[in-house]
């Protein structure tokens, strides 16, 4: 959950004037990701990042103005419904959630270009950041 697109959603909202920002991944190499580039920012009294599972929150019911998700939640949650449900639980009266995922164009023409541009070109043996951008394309494409 704490790849760069977090990061960015996390840094956006501080500077939008959020007061406190935490962040949420189950990943300890993920959160020491985020850690080191919201600490290069000198962002670190704003934004918490923390180890912690998205199907269980530690947040209070109702404690949360807005959430996010980005990229693979359909995949990254062992169990979709229950992390939605668990998003909703933590989610202020009024509140939003965001939640930014790939999918698959349904119409001709754009559904085969972006199927010979963009899958071919996320190859998960290139190394270029794109690694485990296509499940979730080929598992949850309308969503």
């Amino acid at each position: 959950m704490l790849p760069v697109v977090q990061v960015i959603f996390s840094i956006a909202a501080h500077r939008a004037g959020v007061k406190q920002v935490t962040g949420i991944d189950i990943s300890e190499n993920m959160v020491e990701i985020g850690k080191k580039k919201v600490g290069d920012l000198h962002l670190a009294d704003a934004i918490e990042l923390k180890t912690g599972d998205c199907e269980h929150m530690e947040f209070a019911t109702r404690d949360v103005r807005c959430g996010d998700g980005g990229f693979s939640v359909c995949v990254n949650f062992e169990h979709l419904e229950l992390g939605l449900q668990e998003m909703y639980r933590v989610l202020k009266t009024g509140g939003k959630v965001i939640i930014l995922e790939f999918s698959m164009p349904e119409h001709f023409p754009m559904k085969q270009l972006y199927r010979f541009l963009f899958l071919s070109y996320s190859s998960d043996d290139r190394g270029d950041g794109f690694q485990g951008i296509k499940e979730p394309i080929l598992i949850c494409p309308n969503r």
